[in-house]
């Protein structure tokens, strides 16, 4: 066939394509084996869906009624779990491989699911606290801002998605990875989002936010749709590449890249853990503690790269710096970090997402990545202003929050050569007025050492009257000396970032003047957060505190005051709806170092606290103390799942919970210290326990595993001695709450007989020694009897009763080469002779195991008289060796 015109080739084609999908459509309709995997959850699709064996499978449905007519035809019975909205219903089902692609291709078939799946529980977070930048006090001020319409991705190993605290908001590709589950990532996860379940005290930031695996296969961005169809907004980077690499490259640049088109998507990198280093490429080579960042992925301009505090706020020594390599600040800021830059890290991703929800739940819209990077170098505090060790200073979560809160930010765009100006009105008696600027810059154009600066912004304040402010700006000649000197009010044409602070301003309007470079590329959108300080600020404890007694606690608190500043601190004590007279803790604390380490009396009480400055007084709000306790399962069988704890001085009731639906549910209270559920005890649940102190819910104990079926009341009853002349019985209760009496019995050849009968008062291990058992094979057992009058018998313990003076051999006679063991009363030391008939010493060995023995290796063929000598007894046997 010739096709002479483009009008006739495009007809042909049109036709092919037509023929070709009418085929297809034919073919794949009459194919059960094709399968939708659109419409199928990896969990499934990983066994490649060729067994014949059935699984059971959850389905998602739109119409009810051609699905029970699809199992009516396959022969199978769907039981329904949940009704949604939409006309959609959710179905368990059980099916094999076939019949799964066959359901898969149903168009009323939305999604096939794995069946449901049991939760474990995770080791506790150690030295996690997140008192220092602030985070309790931003998220119990905003207690509803749990993060809930926030996705942040962990991007290395996977995350242990069944994590108690994690567990029903995590999203994953893989559902249980060949090498385990990652404990640091797993951690990463608990820091930026964990529910404090298990532990109370470490709650992360964002409690109710998705959180999504992401495989550390490439250094390059995750691809944009993939993050986009999880929704996520944040993603956390606790890693590098193990050495000092400090350069504008690939990664780099495919990273701001992806900021270019992805405006709400926020990286969070570490600096690294090489703070201590030496560079051995580029400007700063040989520059102990400069230019030490652990991979170029953290020279990208449109990141946030956080560097590691202790718990008082100064930089680890590990902590890896800049500048980069054209002279940038980053870190840009710095966290509390236990283990380094990785956990700082998550809690700066954390509170990324805090901002992002409060942004997203007053605008519908999730905010650009500039405003919530302005947010955080804004409210972050460096004595120093500014350095290149430290970046702006340690996060202010609380701060950062408020600045959202109340509104105080611009949002712009200038031309090339541009400008614009934004007022900002200071009110009367401000301490400290910060400005910052942050815009997403184009990919640099000059890869490796060269400036990776594109556009250029300039900002400036000024005065009514013309007192003018530029922003911070550090040499960045490579010297140590100059590295190290303090900031200067200066134009800076290297970062996208600036930031300018007055202290103590006078009252007025301030104008923001902002300048687009002349050479810029295009238009550039920028973010400015601003903010002031009128008073001093208590930080920790923060409202709703809950603080263990008799333990050291870290008090918090922000001052403007001058480094010189001395204050008093006090306490305060609730009783009867009022609280008594201050007591003075301490009256003589620097103020400026803006912490104290309290401690904690030993008592339980509804507290204040007053930090007294002159004549300024900063106030907690109520927090309170109380001992650190946990409860134990005492029991789950039969139906019945029974806790208990210690009781609380003076606590009023206590309020019992039970992890059901995603969280913690309130199951019910009690005034005393056991509480029991009518469980199916095939199915594990959690529990936890808060008592209730002057009408306050006070610290709750950690989630507890109950609920699988174990032994009713005994976990063990076992005989000391197998074989002796005394019968010494041990018993082991799991619980004694609800247990009356505990019964000894022996098997008097017809029947189990009592001998012995206690109450357990409290005790789990009871034992009795029957002092005459006899001689020969003897039976006992356990029995306990619970206040309801149900009785639980224990497994029956065989016992083989010698006299005081008698030995047993075995065996009898022997061959030569085996091992004859000597059984006796006595279990201590013992001298073992074996003699000859005629007397003469042929061995002599000194044993103290339970069962004595002889090698007969050496021994001829007769007979021998075999003493025991020990404990004043004097044991003697006749063997014989053939």
């Amino acid at each position: 066939m010739q096709i002479n015109s483009g009008n006739q080739r495009k007809a042909w084609a049109i036709n092919f394509l037509m023929a070709f999908f009418i085929l297809y459509g034919k073919v794949c309709a009459q194919d059960d084996t094709v399968v939708n995997a659109q419409k199928i959850a990896s969990q499934i699709l990983k066994e490649n869906l060729e067994s014949y064996e059935q699984k059971s499978v959850r389905a998602i449905i739109n119409d009810k009624q051609q699905f029970y007519e699809w199992c009516q035809e396959n022969e199978t019975t769907p039981e329904l779990l949940n009704d949604l909205q939409k006309g959609n219903s959710i179905f368990l089902i059980n099916l094999d491989d076939k019949k799964i692609k066959m359901l898969s291709k149903k168009s009323w078939v939305i999604y096939l699911d794995r069946a449901g799946t049991n939760v474990v529980l995770e080791g506790v977070l150690l030295n996690y606290d997140p008192t220092l930048n602030e985070v309790t006090k931003a998220t119990t001020s905003q207690p509803s801002n749990k993060g809930e319409n926030i996705t942040i991705a962990i991007k290395e190993d996977p995350f242990n998605i069944y994590d108690l605290d994690l567990f029903g908001r995590t999203i994953s590709e893989i559902d249980r990875p060949e090498n385990g589950f990652s404990t640091h990532s797993t951690e990463m996860a608990t820091i930026i989002a964990g529910a404090g379940y298990t532990s109370p005290s470490f709650k992360g930031v964002v409690s109710g936010a998705s959180l999504f695996s992401s495989p550390l296969n490439d250094l390059l961005p995750d691809d944009s749709d993939l993050l986009a169809d999880y929704h996520v907004s944040v993603q956390n980077h606790s890693y590098g590449v193990g050495n000092i690499e400090n350069y504008y490259g690939a990664e780099s640049l495919a990273y701001d890249d992806q900021a270019s088109y992805t405006p709400y998507l926020v990286h969070v990198f570490s600096a690294g853990n090489l703070g201590d280093g030496q560079p051995q490429t580029g400007p700063y080579i040989g520059m102990t503690g400069y230019g030490t960042l652990t991979g170029q992925i953290k020279n990208s301009k449109n990141s946030i790269c956080v560097g590691a505090t202790d718990p008082f706020g100064s930089l680890w020594d590990i902590s890896s710096s800049g500048p980069t390599a054209d002279g940038r600040i980053k870190p840009e800021v710095v966290a509390y970090g236990a283990n380094g830059t990785s956990d700082a890290t998550a809690l700066v991703s954390g509170v990324c997402g805090l901002l992002q929800e409060q942004f997203f739940g007053e605008n519908g819209i999730l905010p650009n990545s500039s405003l919530i990077k302005a947010l955080i170098i804004n409210e972050a505090k460096n004595k120093k202003e500014l350095s290149h060790r430290e970046g702006f200073g340690n996060v202010k979560a609380y701060r950062s929050l408020e600045t959202l809160v109340n509104g105080q930010y611009f949002e712009g765009n200038v031309g090339i050569g541009g400008g614009a100006i934004h007022s900002i009105v200071v009110p009367e008696g401000v301490k400290k007025l910060n400005v910052t600027i942050v815009w997403n810059d184009l990919p640099s154009e000059t890869l490796g050492m060269g400036r990776g600066l594109v556009n250029n912004l300039d900002m400036r304040l000024v005065r009514d009257g013309g007192e003018a402010w530029n922003p911070w700006k550090l040499s960045s000649y490579p010297d140590v000396d100059s590295l190290a000197l303090a900031p200067v009010r200066s134009r800076d044409t290297l970062n996208n970032v600036e930031k300018i602070t007055v202290d103590f301003p006078t009252e007025g309007t301030y104008e923001l003047e902002i300048t687009a470079g002349a050479g810029n590329k295009g238009p550039q959108p920028y973010s400015i957060a601003y903010s002031y300080r009128t008073s001093n600020e208590w930080v920790y404890p923060s409202k709703e505190a809950s603080l263990i007694s008799g333990t050291e606690q870290v008090i918090r608190w922000e001052s403007d005051n001058g480094s010189d500043a001395m204050g008093r601190l006090e306490l305060a004590k609730k009783s009867k709806g009022a609280f008594g007279e201050w007591q003075v803790i301490s009256d003589d604390i620097n103020t400026s170092e803006g912490f104290y380490q309290w401690n904690i009396p030993t008592e339980t009480a509804i507290c204040k606290l007053r930090l007294v400055i002159g004549q300024d007084i900063i106030e907690s709000p109520e927090f309170s103390i109380t001992e650190l306790y946990e409860h134990r399962v005492e029991y789950s069988c039969e139906g019945i799942s029974t806790i208990s704890w210690e009781p609380i001085e003076q606590a009023e009731k206590y309020n019992v919970y039970v992890f059901e639906n995603g969280g913690l549910e309130l199951a019910g209270e009690t005034k005393g210290t056991v509480f029991s559920f009518e469980r199916d005890n095939s199915a594990q649940f959690y529990t936890a326990v808060a008592p209730v102190f002057q009408g306050r819910e006070l610290k709750r104990t950690p989630a507890t595993p109950m609920g699988l079926e174990m032994e009713c009341f005994i976990q063990n009853f076992y005989l000391e001695r197998s074989f002796s002349d005394e019968a010494i019985m041990n018993l082991s209760l799991r619980s004694v709450v609800d247990v009356s009496v505990v019964v000894f019995e022996k098997w008097d050849g017809s029947q189990f007989k009592e001998l012995y009968r206690t109450e357990p008062n409290n005790q789990l291990s009871i034992g009795y020694t029957d002092k005459i058992p006899g001689k020969g094979t003897i039976e006992y057992r356990a029995r306990v009897i619970t206040d309801q009058g149900n009785q639980y018998v224990s497994d029956i313990q065989e016992f083989f009763g010698l006299g005081s003076e008698e030995i047993l051999a075995a065996p009898v006679p022997a061959r030569q080469g085996e091992i004859v063991e000597l059984f006796a009363a006595g279990e201590g030391q013992y001298e073992v002779y074996v003699h000859g008939l005629d007397g003469s010493l042929i061995k002599r060995s000194l044993q103290d195991t339970a069962v004595k023995t002889i090698d007969t290796s050496l021994l001829p063929a007769g007979v021998y008289i075999v003493n025991m000598i020990g404990e004043g007894r004097n044991y003697r046997k006749k063997i014989i060796v053939n």
